[in-house]
């Protein structure tokens, strides 16, 4: 079984669809269960609400599963809520975690942006639990870009923090594909390009 926390977002989505479509037993976590039936249709996956405030649920809906792929939208709520993916995750004996961080994250730019210090805390927090664990570090993603473009583009305006910077962006489907492969295959299976994310700083 492989539990996918945060399977309606742009990632998990099109990884629960890959899981399944390569006959993996898949659970997806959910804050929104309703969404969730709506977006995987008829696919064979098993649906579960979580309640972020109840230890206890958390730790029931990761039962049975032998890996888990842990993802979470931004939010200011998403270094204590990701932790509590991974304790409830560890506590119910998943023998290996996969987790959706973001290029950058524990570089020394970090104090430039909230989403990178979050990922970071996450990211090293991880690291000190000693369960056997690939962290997955993409660049922005072009397709929300494409997104947040269609917002802008007819005012011929355009906004931003990012400066002058250059980076190579990713499609969410590409992230999607790279951490099926690892779940299933492991993360031997991946060319070491595929593993570690450019810096993004010019």
């Amino acid at each position: 079984m492989i539990t996918v926390a945060g399977g309606t977002g742009l990632v998990g989505k099109s990884l629960t669809q890959a899981l399944v479509g390569d006959g993996e037993q898949v659970r997806v976590l959910t804050r929104d269960p309703k969404a969730a039936r709506a977006a995987f249709g008829a696919a064979t996956v098993e649906i579960v609400g979580v309640d972020f405030d109840d230890a206890a649920t958390l730790r029931a809906a990761f039962t049975g599963s032998d890996k888990a792929f842990m993802s979470y939208g931004t939010s200011e709520r998403q270094v204590r809520d990701k932790i509590a993916l991974i304790d409830a995750a560890i506590g119910a004996d998943v023998a290996y975690l996969v987790n959706l961080s973001a290029a950058g994250a524990g570089g020394n730019h970090v104090d430039s942006s909230n989403v990178l210090q979050w990922h970071t805390e996450i990211d090293a927090y991880l690291a000190t639990t000693g369960v056997a664990a690939t962290v997955v570090r993409p660049t922005t993603f072009t397709d929300f870009i494409v997104t947040l473009a269609a917002k802008f583009v007819p005012s011929d305006a355009w906004g931003g923090t990012a400066g002058a910077g250059r980076v190579a962006l990713i499609d969410t489907r590409d992230v999607a594909t790279v951490s099926a492969v690892i779940l299933t295959d492991g993360p031997s299976a991946m060319p070491a390009r595929c593993m570690t994310s450019p810096d993004p700083t010019p």
